[in-house]
């Protein structure tokens, strides 16, 4: 069935505020999410746990596992940082099972980076948002021109009622001020990983066992095979063609390995190089792509450009 993202901004009329200070980001993703705000309509998420500086966050329909931000300070980022974890089970904001990732994998979670400074200033932000999937996008003042990013939620799952439909993708190293340190904007080399790009997932397609960390790629043949960053000149000189790919992600872990589990939902690999856009750009799709939309979010640092697909032309289990 076919689903459409909302755009959330923080030049939006009414948009809440992100900071460097506690619980700005749950009160970000309640109005994006859960409440909206001015003329936007909620997202079509429920908040089923909360406390102070913290949350979990629940899908209206599908999977329905639980996401759990701390935005309390809980780490070496003070409140610059929020944490993120999902789990397939919760019964309170603090207490839940089937963690992914596991404590073993990523003792502490991933983590979300909203400043660069723990204070009042106001940071630049979007969020691209449906009741299934969350892209998080923010100008955090680390790195100029970088948005750094965070995306959770389902994909596009191969697997037929799939209760393990989701996973966490954000950074991977706590207090951070680097651009590079992205999970949205890596590629695996290869289906077995190899640019430890680590995303994780509740369980594999199996629906046995626990967490698995799948590998993501796009079509690294006609790009930098590690990022987003695209080589081929804009547009194609053969054909005059605009060339994307979709995102993938295989699981290298569950027997057989390296099968193909799903992809990105409405998260496209722009194959061109990064110079051929502008940050908001946007562009209609012609060929296989006749019907949808799309916009370009360009960021600074190795990232190129983020290519999400605006038209209400979504994939959706």
């Amino acid at each position: 069935m076919p689903n459409q993202f909302t755009i959330y901004r923080s030049t939006d009329t009414s948009a809440p505020v992100l900071t460097g200070q506690t619980g700005s980001l749950i009160t970000l993703l309640d109005a994006c999410l859960v409440n909206g705000y001015g003329s936007k309509t909620a997202a079509g998420w429920g908040k089923a746990f909360s406390g102070t500086s913290k949350a979990a966050y629940r899908a209206a329909s599908g999977s329905r596992l639980y996401y759990r931000i701390q935005d309390d300070g809980p780490g070496a980022g003070t409140f610059k940082e929020a944490r993120i974890r999902g789990y397939e089970v919760m019964t309170d904001v603090d207490t839940g099972t089937g963690l992914f990732p596991t404590t073993t994998q990523a003792a502490n979670g991933q983590f979300i980076r909203k400043s660069a400074t723990a204070d009042s200033t106001a940071r630049t932000w979007i969020v691209i948002a449906d009741a299934r999937t969350v892209y998080l996008f923010v100008l955090t003042g680390d790195v100029a021109n970088t948005y750094f990013t965070a995306n959770f939620g389902e994909f596009y799952s191969f697997v037929a009622n799939d209760a393990y439909n989701g996973y966490v993708m954000a950074r991977f190293t706590e207090n951070s001020a680097a651009g590079n340190v992205e999970r949205l904007d890596l590629l695996d080399v290869a289906l077995a990983g190899g640019n430890t790009v680590v995303t994780y997932c509740p369980r594999g397609h199996t629906g046995l066992g626990s967490c698995v960390i799948l590998s993501k790629h796009g079509d690294g043949a006609k790009g930098n095979s590690t990022s987003l960053i695209g080589e081929i000149p804009f547009t194609n000189p053969a054909d005059g063609g605009l060339y994307m790919s979709p995102v993938w992600f295989a699981d290298p872990t569950t027997a057989p390995v390296n099968g193909i589990r799903g992809r990105q939902r409405g998260f496209w690999h722009f194959l061109h190089v990064a110079a051929s856009v502008s940050d908001g750009d946007t562009v209609s799709g012609t060929g296989g792509l006749a019907g949808k939309t799309f916009l370009f979010i360009k960021s600074g640092g190795n990232s190129g450009v983020y290519t999400i697909e605006t038209s209400a032309t979504l994939d959706t289990n």
